[in-house]
């Protein structure tokens, strides 16, 4: 059955009931928790400190959810913090109740603390999971811009303007080469290379479009040996080791678009001695096209 399909399903398999629970059974409920969220102490407290001087409300329709096997995949910190108040009143709490919600759920669910791809990543035992999702979620967002000459999508913070869901279909469907990108940026990063998640987000994009290319530029960004003074590539990396040394960073959007710009000149077998960008004043420019003239 297709997700467009499920849309408009009625979900008469779910039931809806008020319920207590003691201690121990919450204990047992997060043990086997299917939610990958990493639980977190603010929250936990918040919800604690909102039960202890009575601001919490259980009649206000918010549910805590259970999948058809009985795992809480919706509602951890909660539980935890009633049984923090519980354990010192002695009284319990009520909660509504939702059971049999989809297994997956947790993809769609958004309230609370934001459920990072990466948290279900590393919960799946996925390696790489940081560098994974900058990649999926640049993927995910071009595909929902339907972007082609611009790859300005890719400067954006993860998962904004796309779904937990979507940034995961992308992976799933893609992810022999987001692993083998997701290595790169884990070099990188290791190496010291400033903002190694956008970079591997970026070289991932210009595979999609130039496999050869975009491995061959990874490699001599990598290894850096047998560069001229004026190779695009050898100027990148000057600019990229004194990014690293600097006390002022760039932002991402400006050092996306130098990457680009040397990108398309070393495509174009062009020598450079500077990489600049300029997004404001009289001559601010357009973020650079990663398309380039073949040689």
């Amino acid at each position: 059955m297709t997700n467009q399909n499920k849309t408009f399903l009625k979900p008469s398999h779910l039931t809806f009931e008020l319920s207590q629970f003691p201690n121990d059974e919450i204990d047992r409920i997060l043990e086997r928790s299917n939610n990958w969220r990493q639980q977190m102490d603010g929250p936990t407290m918040k919800y604690a400190n909102a039960m202890r001087v009575g601001k919490w409300d259980s009649g206000n329709g918010e549910c805590l959810a259970f999948d058809g096997k009985g795992r809480c995949v919706n509602g951890q910190h909660r539980l935890a913090a009633a049984r923090i108040v519980q354990e010192e009143t002695g009284r319990l709490l009520w909660f509504w109740v939702a059971r049999n919600v989809s297994e997956v759920a947790v993809e769609s669910m958004d309230q609370g603390r934001n459920r990072k791809v990466v948290e279900f990543l590393q919960h799946e035992g996925i390696a790489n999971a940081k560098e994974i999702a900058s990649i999926a979620s640049a993927a995910a967002r071009r595909v929902a811009l339907r972007e082609d000459a611009n790859l300005y999508c890719v400067v954006g913070h993860a998962q904004k303007d796309v779904t937990n869901g979507q940034v995961l279909d992308i992976y799933r469907g893609n992810s022999k080469s987001m692993q083998y990108w997701a290595g790169i940026g884990t070099k990188m990063r290791t190496s010291g290379y400033p903002r190694a998640l956008l970079l591997c987000a970026l070289l991932y994009q210009l595979h999609k479009l130039y496999p050869k290319q975009a491995v061959e530029f990874a490699q001599k960004l990598m290894d850096g040996s047998g560069l001229a003074r004026r190779d695009p590539i050898f100027v990148l990396r000057e600019l990229l080791h004194a990014e690293k040394m600097a006390t002022r960073k760039r932002d991402r959007q400006s050092l996306a678009a130098v990457f680009i710009k040397a990108w398309v000149a070393w495509n174009e077998g062009r020598e450079v001695t500077q990489l600049k960008w300029m997004s404001v004043g009289p001559k601010a420019e357009a973020f650079p096209d990663h398309r380039f003239e073949a040689v």
